[in-house]
């Protein structure tokens, strides 16, 4: 099943999931051209479904943000998907945020030519990430994962076990954490620039190595 919303509007969105738990298995989703936003999938409001055999985009070069899979509130488990964003202002595979707690597993996110690209977006909101790939391609700013806090009360925790993040630009944060989280990375591959940590964020790196399989600082350091 491909699902398809070529824009013509302020806002484009292939699939939305409003709530439910309903399962969504070997679907293509893809949203375009909206002049301000395009989301591949839209789980919002406690939704929490199962997302199998997914692939999920979103494009637009006059878009101020393009996202493949947002979860506002939300709660899905993410299995052998593959969530894309390019264009526009901002850019980023996934993007989580308002409390949203996703499980990923075998996960393909990648964010791509814009102005900020992201490979995961979380704004107060964390994420269980397992044997994934995230990428950031191209940008004028790019991160991996870029854990961003903006007031809503609470801790957030960031899992990443067995998986690889690249960058584009090897000079920017493979992984930013802002205050109010708390990150644990082990196992994984960390291909960009030093993991970036603001005042009050966290973070916990164990058997992680960079795009050369080094890690100069030891087995309990992040690349």
């Amino acid at each position: 099943l491909t699902v398809l919303n070529t824009g013509g509007a302020a806002y484009a969105v292939a699939i939305v999931n409003n709530g439910a738990s309903t399962n969504l298995l070997n679907i293509t989703a893809a949203a375009m051209d909206g002049s301000i936003k395009n989301i591949g999938v839209l789980n919002r409001d406690n939704a929490s479904p199962l997302m199998a055999h997914v692939r999920a985009s979103a494009s637009g070069s006059g878009s101020t943000h393009n996202v493949g899979i947002e979860n506002t509130l939300a709660f899905p488990t993410l299995n052998d998907v593959n969530a894309a964003a390019t264009g526009g202002y901002i850019s980023a595979g996934i993007y989580n945020v308002a409390g949203a707690y996703p499980e990923l597993n075998n996960v393909t996110s990648t964010g791509s030519s814009a102005q900020y690209t992201f490979g995961i977006h979380n704004v107060d909101a964390g994420a269980e990430i397992r044997e994934s790939t995230i990428r950031a391609d191209t940008g004028v700013f790019q991160s991996g994962i870029y854990n961003e806090w903006d007031d809503l009360p609470g801790v957030y925790v960031v899992t990443v076990e067995q998986s690889q993040i690249n960058l584009a630009d090897k000079t920017q944060p493979t992984i930013y954490i802002d205050e109010n989280f708390v990150v644990y990375v082990g196992a994984s591959r960390l291909g960009g620039g030093p993991v970036d940590i603001a005042p009050g964020g966290w973070v916990r790196c164990y058997g992680c190595y960079d795009e050369f399989y080094q890690n100069v600082g030891g087995i309990e350091a992040c690349p």
